[in-house]
């Protein structure tokens, strides 16, 4: 059968072939069988270079399988806390004075007063404070 043309896609059995013994698939390690790198096929005949064997190997540890599936799910989107969350037990405080004018006293023409203001950012709800002052020896609340 060496002198006979292989037309592309054909392959002739050979037909004086008399040994179609097949040597062990497996060698044993620790207990397991574990395959054989083949070499030779059925009857101790050498193997065609079409086969696995003499393929590319395929280095799976430089395999990306997001390159041909894409990606498993979404990268998760960032979740806001809600509003009431974000600004709990936060406020904006300013400490201000205000100037009124004092009609009738000839000693006084205005009067200064100290004010704490709050605002909530939970809520958005002010809260004003006017401070105690002392004023011979009896409390005085600018009102």
């Amino acid at each position: 059968m060496d002198g006979l043309p292989f037309i592309p896609g054909f392959r002739f059995n050979d037909i004086t072939k008399q040994n179609f013994n097949l040597s062990a698939q497996f060698r044993w390690k620790n207990g397991y069988s574990i395959p054989k790198v083949k070499a030779t096929g059925i009857g101790k005949s050498t193997l065609d270079v079409d086969t696995v064997l003499y393929g590319e190997k395929f280095n799976i540890t430089g395999y990306d399988p997001t390159l041909t599936y894409g990606k498993a799910k979404d990268d998760p989107k960032p979740t806001e806390p809600p509003y009431f969350v974000k600004f709990d037990r936060k406020c904006l405080s300013f400490i201000g004075y205000t100037k009124d004018t004092v009609d009738n006293s000839p000693l006084v023409t205005f009067r200064v007063r100290k004010v704490k203001i709050t605002y909530f950012l939970v809520d958005d709800t002010i809260a004003i404070v006017e401070s105690v002052v002392k004023v011979n020896f009896f409390l005085y609340y600018n009102s």
